[in-house]
């Protein structure tokens, strides 16, 4: 939400300034203008991206769990070890950038998922 806030006080800045500088402040609303208009795109497509991960994540712990039960190679541990890695850092990602000025694109569902142990 700052983001868009940021944004807006952006083009006040940029219609005040066109009263005296009118081509730079002309330029300024035009370009925070069009970064509106693509993050108000972008936002739900970024919320979609992050729930989709999160679906995935479940699924990926519950053949986590079913396959801890059985025997496993050490092929298979090594792979496994693999992907729990990389979901690892992808939540750790989700989490860092839910945090700063960017997190309207980081889904909350995707920042509030736990650490795979």
């Amino acid at each position: 939400m700052l983001y868009f806030i940021i944004l807006i006080g952006l083009i006040t800045i940029g219609i005040i300034l066109s009263v005296w500088l009118d081509f730079l402040g002309d330029i300024i609303v035009i370009s925070i203008g069009t970064m509106l208009l693509v993050s108000v795109v972008l936002v739900p497509l970024s919320q979609m991206q992050g729930n989709a991960k999160v679906a995935e994540y479940e699924a990926f712990t519950e053949t986590l769990e079913v396959s801890r039960e059985g025997s496993l190679s050490e092929t298979e541990r090594a792979n496994i070890t693999s992907k729990i890695s990389e979901w690892n850092e992808t939540i750790a990602n989700a989490k860092y950038y839910n945090d700063g000025l960017f997190s309207v694109f980081v889904s909350n569902k995707l920042a509030e998922l736990d650490y795979i142990k």
